[in-house]
């Protein structure tokens, strides 16, 4: 039975943990399960040593290729009678986008806005669970996306190689996640991972050079 929660569980063990990774637009992450055939929630069972956090980066970054942000909300708790053990759900927002590893029971990230994953969760395998879940995560977003702390934004300069390369992007607002070291035989280049928050290219990522990028408040 899926129950609402604000805090993790005590009484018994927690042996899983998954997240719904919110994007910058508040977009939200599933994975598609290869097995079940369906979207599912990022996430796995908790391995020996691990903590709840330790967990889920580590599952989040096998089935999906991001990286969260440390603030977590738990929203729901599962319990498993079979095992006397919970498996819980939180929100995060994401704090970078990697490549997704190959080799696993997922075959990549599926982002939607919060009314398009609950129609396809639906038609999927009706309404449970999943769409209870969805509506927790949603209502927990809005105060996720609220509560952000400000960081530097960026926008493309307007310079040819920018115009050749990303045309639709260049009135998009960036923000700065990564960096990327390319080593070639007899130097280095580092390259800037940015994800775009639209209107053009909002949840994804690119790599640009430093000398690419200039912060909005210094346009």
């Amino acid at each position: 039975m899926l129950k609402a929660i604000h805090e993790y569980p005590k009484d018994k063990k927690i042996a899983g943990i998954h997240s719904l990774p919110i994007t910058e637009d508040g977009s939200v992450i599933f994975v598609w399960d290869i097995n079940e055939k369906t979207l599912t929630t990022v996430g796995g069972r908790i391995e020996e040593g691990e903590d709840l956090n330790t967990a889920l980066n580590r599952e989040t970054i096998e089935e999906a290729g991001l990286v969260l942000e440390k603030h977590r909300i738990p929203i729901a708790s599962w319990y498993w009678e079979s095992t006397d053990t919970y498996t819980v759900f939180v929100v995060a927002r994401v704090k970078q986008y990697l490549p997704v590893p190959e080799g696993y029971e997922t075959s990549g990230r599926v982002v939607l806005n919060f009314e398009t994953a609950r129609q396809l969760i639906t038609k999927l395998e009706g309404v449970g669970h999943r769409t209870e879940l969805l509506s927790l995560a949603e209502q927990e977003s809005k105060i996720l996306l609220k509560t952000r702390t400000k960081e530097p934004l960026y926008k493309l300069k307007d310079k040819e190689r920018n115009r050749l390369l990303y045309p639709n992007l260049l009135n998009d607002r960036f923000r700065i996640i990564g960096n990327h070291t390319i080593i070639h035989e007899s130097y280095e280049d580092v390259l800037i991972q940015i994800e775009s928050l639209g209107p053009g290219f909002t949840g994804d990522y690119i790599y640009v050079s430093r000398n690419d990028i200039q912060r909005l408040k210094d346009i």
